[in-house]
């Protein structure tokens, strides 16, 4: 865990390192772009200190990272405020609309892979396991790009049940629907591995019920692996999610990294790139944590 730690730091630093770089690798001179294209009223001596343009780039790199030791993510050319609280104010509501939609989707998934992987014997509740495997496969298969204007059009326009704009409940469906799909059915294939298993027959062989074999000896084994992929995906909804804050008119760390590429708001820009990055890295970071946590032969595994 150690070595993962220190590999997500190192990957974060050549993050950081890239992000600095962004200004002084657009073509031509980016202040003169600036200051033309947003007429911001800020005399080009202050913003070259602001930036850091007056220094060679390891200088500017290493001011800037000491900067950020202290919190100090710089100030925003658009609006003077400081960078750090501005986005940490964006990444709270991001934060709950990842959190929204992980909620959703694996109440979708759970009883859906828990249905499909019954053995039924009747041919009507197999067909509807059928039907019901492949919805979350469709599921799986829409864009969000796609799946937020459908639920926009169908619900605030068609059927007006919500606001057209800050829908925060569509949001997290239009996010939890394409999750639902694949957690669906990698959950359904786990519980039909486990079943397999040696101690799942002993424990059908005594008589104990089937479904409260497959809580107990299918789901509760494989929970680890699962545990891991829900770090990652938790990670990549936090840095991903702009698609639907954009759609919904959320303001959240997405929406905040759009307007300042619009703006040419370049420290808020690295600084919206650098949370990005940090949420994928760590998400993934606690994914495995958690495995371990949950799982001891993962830990037993990592000893020898």
């Amino acid at each position: 865990m150690i070595r993962r730690l220190l590999s997500t730091l190192i990957s974060l630093g050549i993050i950081f390192i890239l992000s600095r770089g962004l200004i002084r690798s657009l073509p031509g001179d980016p202040l003169d772009s600036l200051l033309t294209e947003t007429a911001i009223a800020i005399p080009r001596e202050k913003i070259i200190q602001d930036l850091n343009l007056h220094l060679s780039f390891t200088e500017a790199c290493l001011s800037d990272f000491l900067r950020l030791l202290k919190g100090d993510l710089g100030y925003s050319l658009v609006t003077r405020d400081p960078v750090l609280p501005l986005l940490l104010r964006s990444l709270s509501n991001t934060l709950m609309l990842s959190l929204g939609a992980l909620t959703l989707s694996l109440i979708f998934a759970l009883p859906s892979a828990i249905f499909c992987s019954y053995p039924f014997r009747s041919r009507s509740f197999q067909n509807l396991a059928v039907t019901l495997r492949g919805l979350m496969l469709a599921f799986l298969t829409f864009p969000m790009a796609w799946t937020g204007p459908i639920l926009l059009y169908l619900f605030a326009v068609m059927f007006p049940w919500f606001e057209f704009r800050g829908s925060f409940f569509l949001a997290c469906i239009s996010l939890a629907l394409p999750l639902a799909g694949g957690w669906s059915r990698m959950i359904e294939m786990r519980i039909r591995e486990e079943m397999t298993q040696p101690y799942f027959q002993a424990a059908r062989a005594r008589g104990i019920p089937l479904v409260s074999v497959i809580s107990k000896n299918a789901l509760a084994p494989s929970a680890g692996a699962l545990l891991g992929i829900l770090g990652s995906q938790f990670g990549s909804l936090l840095a991903g999610s702009f698609i639907a804050e954009w759609i919904f008119d959320l303001p959240g760390i997405g929406i905040t990294w759009i307007h300042a590429i619009l703006q040419r708001d370049y420290p808020v820009m690295e600084g919206a790139t650098l949370f990005g990055a940090s949420c994928c890295l760590f998400g993934v970071l606690l994914g495995d944590l958690l495995q371990k946590v949950w799982d001891p032969r993962q830990r037993d595994e990592a000893t020898l």
